[in-house]
């Protein structure tokens, strides 16, 4: 669910005409930990070998693995030291982890609203969904 709010940060910015890029950094950083402590729970149980043993597993640990370098470079010095053009690049690995996620969501079988979240997320990202979320914002 913190990964499918921090996805909906962009159109509730475009809506809003707000900044919502502390929220999105702590919604990421949230969801890494949440996603990093499932996997090692699960890994604890099940050992590390399963990790590969389901596709849903594989889902999953698809959306960890790119996960990982986001949340380590979810800081300023990551954007000085990469230069914001290439840190922005490495950030748009964000839409292949929420692609991932819904498909891990989906072949377990329990969509519910992080699931919901993410769908609408993308969805806003549809040009003439954004330029209408963008146009309601400017009428108000």
């Amino acid at each position: 669910m913190s990964f499918g709010a921090m996805f909906l940060a962009s159109p509730v910015q475009w809506w809003t005409g707000r900044s919502q890029v502390r929220v999105r950094k702590y919604l990421g950083i949230v969801f890494f930990l949440l996603a990093l402590s499932n996997g090692l729970m699960f890994a604890i149980e099940s050992g590390v070998g399963a990790a590969l043993s389901a596709p849903f597993l594989v889902a999953g640990t698809i959306a960890l693995a790119l996960a990982a370098p986001l949340f380590v470079t979810s800081n300023r010095w990551s954007q000085r030291t990469l230069g914001m053009r290439r840190w922005r690049l490495l950030h748009k690995a964000t839409y292949v982890i929420a692609a991932a996620l819904m498909v891990h969501v989906l072949l377990i079988g329990d969509v519910g609203p992080g699931f919901v979240l993410i769908a609408l997320g993308f969805a806003a990202r549809i040009p003439a969904v954004r330029r209408w979320i963008q146009q309601r914002s400017d009428r108000r």
